[in-house]
Order: C-alpha cells, then structure tokens, then sequence
C-alpha cells in the first residue's frame, strides 16, 4: 500500500521540483512506500524519484478542443475526475499535494472520493501570479479543507493564518539540502570556469531561477549595466523560460550593451558543479515563498545578494551571509554587486558564514524530519517501516 501520494504538476526544472527530489528518495529510505501523480510527464527531476524506486503517474489530458482556454478548462476537470476514481481504487494512506492548481484539483478530487487525510502545501507568497481567475480564492477553499498545510517560511505562514487557515493545522518547513553534491563539487572550479568560458579574472555572480517576470531578471540586467565598464564580472542566469520573454532578456543585454557578459545556461542539472565555480550568488525576485536557490548558494559558499521579500528573510542574515536589498531596486542591487565586486574578503566572509548556516539550520535530515513527523500524526504514529 502506498504510504504517500504526492501530486504535484510536472518534476521540469523549478524550485518546488528540486525540493521533491531531494525529500522523497530521503524517504523512501526512511522506509516510507511513495508514490508521484502528475499532469505531465518528463523533466529534469525524474530521474532521481524513478532511481528511488518511487512509481510516477501521469493523469489523462485527452481532449483536443481548439479553444485554449477551454481545452485548459476541460483538462482540468478530467484530470481531477481521474485523482478521484485513483483514490477510490487504490487509496494512498495520505495525499500530498504541491502548488496551487494541485491542491485546487486535489481538493476537489478529495470530495469526489470521499478521501482524506489530505496535506498541502504552499510554496509561493499570496502575490504569486494568477494560474487562471479564481484560481487564488479557489485555493484559498482547498487549503482550509486539508487536515494540514505545510508553508516553508515565516512569511508564508504569515500569509496563510491571515487566509483563515486554522493554526491548529499549520506546520512551518524550511527546505532542506543535501550538501553532499556540493562537496562532491568542490575540486572542480578551475575544470568548470573552463568549460563554460569563465575568465579567470572574472568575478562570477550566478542567478538560479526560472526566467519568469517576478523573479527580476529585467532588474538584473539593468544592474549589471550600471557597473564600471572595467571590472571583470559576468553574470550568469540558470533556468529556462518561454521563447518569448528570453528573447526580450537577450535583447536587452544587447541594448545595453553587455550582452557579452551575460550568460543564458538554460536548465540545468548540474548546478552545484556552477556555484561552485561562481564567487557570488544572486536573487531579484518580487516575492519569494522560500527559494531553494539562496540555499544552494550558501551550501556552495557563495555570499548572497537577495531581495528582502517573503523567505528570503528566512534565509539570509542581513551582512551575516548576505546582503538584502528592496525588490524592484535596480541601482540599489548594482551598488550591492559593486561592495562583493571589489570586495574579495567580504566575499569569503559571508560565503563562510552561510555555509555553517546551512549545515546548522537547512539540512535535508531535518526537514525529512519534520514530514516524517507530521505524517506519523495524521497516521496516529501508525506506520511502520519496511
């Protein structure tokens, strides 16, 4: 019998995808049966959740209606039919569901099964942008239906007890790492600046995020633009987008003429190997649940710059491990690149400093922990291993 069920959209590079990459082979270690439903198969993280061992289950998208909005419309309804009739058949002993539009299908699926207990989570600040209209009040209705809701920052769970959410049902959950790809990683900087046609005398600040409009890349790039001339940096942005907007980014590296020292990488699945090669990492978002990104940066010893939004609090300890700057602040985030710049034992100092961080307070151990103990909970400590 399956322990867990965890529904989630897609395992294509982003940060909640990660996350599960790493949590669910911990589990299934642990001694925990899982298994993964999603709406569309591929992407870069299955492979780690199919070497567990950990069976993924694409549910149906079958019609072919020329409207897009319907189609969308249409998929969606049969796609949570299908959940539905998946847990009446064979009922997982808890369903977990990841992001908006899986918790709004899985709350539905839920009632039509009449199946419970059900966990959420939700990994984006209220801010997000709309999925579809009504998708957020929608949401709002599946979350105060589970029996637990899981936020990963402060902020977040801020956000959700002022939502209505019960506080009885609300567990806080910073993600966790596995520092080992980091380590494994740390002997290969010189090997990789080559491979990627990094300089040597060129102060790498690296970007992991999606190429999506809240996470600031147009703020990036217009920082960067700011910077003397005559100081070697490049920056480099990891994550794929859609054609049209990484086009828009492109062109304007080239307006503003850096477009030479701006690297486009795309997705990625060897992103310890480049933080650890790089000398600083950055993050622009307008709002952030809980990045994964500011954790790898300081699981490589890379000095963060990040924006003072949603977890990013959480994360960096303002000239501790980093430096926090307002969102949307352009000449503000190209005076922080300016200070790691020309800065080298600042540099060091705050990378350190965010390594022991994230050993001491962001360990995957501990957040398979915490999973592990509110699962036992909802199961009346009735699982056993094996």
């Amino acid at each position: 019998m399956t322990d867990v069920l965890f529904f989630v959209g897609s395992l294509a590079v982003g940060g909640t995808e990660r996350h599960l990459s790493q949590v669910l082979p911990a589990l299934t270690k642990r001694g925990w049966a899982l298994k993964m439903v999603v709406f569309s198969d591929g992407g870069a993280f299955t492979e780690p959740i199919e070497a567990a061992g950990i069976p993924i289950e694409v549910l149906p998208r079958g019609f072919s209606v020329p409207v897009p909005k319907l189609r969308g419309a249409l998929a969606l309804v049969q796609q949570t039919r299908a959940l539905a009739v998946g847990l009446r058949r064979r009922p997982p002993r808890i369903l977990h569901c990841f992001l908006p539009t899986c918790c709004i299908v899985g709350g539905l699926a839920v009632r039509m099964a009449g199946f419970s207990p059900v966990v959420m989570s939700r990994r984006s600040q209220a801010a997000r942008p709309s999925s579809f209209p009504g998708d957020k009040s929608m949401e709002r209705w599946a979350l105060r239906h589970a029996n637990l809701v899981f936020g990963h920052s402060s902020r977040v769970i801020d956000e959700l007890k002022a939502e209505g959410i019960a506080n009885t049902k609300l567990r806080l959950n910073h993600n966790g790492i596995d520092l080992e790809a980091f380590d494994d990683a740390a002997g290969e900087r010189e090997g990789t600046r080559r491979a990627e046609q990094w300089r040597p005398d060129e102060i790498v600040f690296a970007t992991v995020a999606n190429l999506i409009p809240y996470k600031g890349h147009v703020d990036l790039i217009q920082a960067f633009a700011r910077l003397a001339g005559n100081l070697p940096w490049r920056l480099v942005l990891v994550g794929q987008g859609g054609p049209a907007f990484t086009q828009q980014l492109r062109e304007l590296t080239q307006r503003l003429g850096i477009a030479e020292r701006v690297d486009f990488l795309g997705g990625r699945a060897d992103v310890p190997r480049l933080l650890k090669a790089a000398d600083a990492g950055i993050l622009a978002s307008h709002q952030e649940g809980f990045p994964n990104a500011i954790l790898e940066y300081m699981a490589a010893s890379l000095p963060v710059i990040a924006t003072a939004t949603g977890g990013n609090f959480d994360a960096v300890c303002e000239n501790q491990t980093g430096l926090l700057i307002p969102p949307a602040a352009p000449e503000l985030l190209s005076q922080a690149a300016v200070l790691l710049l020309s800065d080298p034992l600042l540099r060091k100092r705050l990378g350190q400093a965010g390594r022991r961080r994230v050993e001491s307070t962001f360990s995957l151990d501990a957040c398979v922990d915490r999973y592990e103990d509110a699962y036992r909970g909802l199961l009346g400590n009735g699982h056993h291993h094996g």
